[in-house]
Parts: structure tokens; C-alpha cells; sequence
């Protein structure tokens, strides 16, 4: 989970998953053509999908979610930092 201030000094809280093979990680950060774990991960070349929810704003506004098909491109050994394709899923 991360913590985005707006320029009106609010905040929201925005949570981003990578969705693959039947699991849910936890993602940092992403972009770059990277994603960016907490923990070290070890996956193999395959493909997925991210998941990015922002918490409505202003308050009790809906929540938005963005999503992106993902090509990960693994490394082998568990890192915290995995290259990747995104596609925007509409």
C-alpha cells in the first residue's frame, strides 16, 4: 500500500497487486518496465495481471481501479525487482 498526497495536502492510499498463476503478490512500486517487490519473489517468464486501486477522493467518492496486462521477464533467482511489459487493460 502507498500513500499519494494531493497538491490540496490530502491523501489517498493506493494498493497494487500482480495477479499470476493462481496467486496475489503484493507489489511497491511499478513503472520503468519493472515492478518492485517488498519482499523478494521468484517467478518465471510469464504473463499476468497488475491491479492498482486508488481510494475514492474526496471522501466517500468511489475507489478507481486500473488495471494492465503484464509480460514478466524473471531472472531466475528471487529478486525484488522483476522486468516487465505493461499493455493497459481498458
Amino acid at each position: 500500500m502507498v500513500q499519494i498526497f494531493t497538491s490540496s495536502g490530502l491523501s489517498r492510499l493506493v494498493h497494487i497487486d500482480l495477479h499470476t498463476a493462481g496467486q496475489c503478490i503484493p507489489v511497491a512500486q511499478m513503472g520503468g518496465g519493472r515492478l518492485i517487490f517488498d519482499e523478494p519473489v521468484a517467478l518465471p517468464d510469464t504473463v499476468g495481471e497488475v491491479r492498482m486501486r486508488i481510494d475514492g477522493f474526496p471522501a466517500g467518492a468511489p475507489a478507481v481501479t486500473k488495471r494492465w496486462r503484464v509480460l514478466l521477464h524473471a531472472i531466475g533467482d528471487p529478486s525484488r525487482e522483476i522486468s516487465a511489459n505493461f499493455q493497459p487493460i481498458p
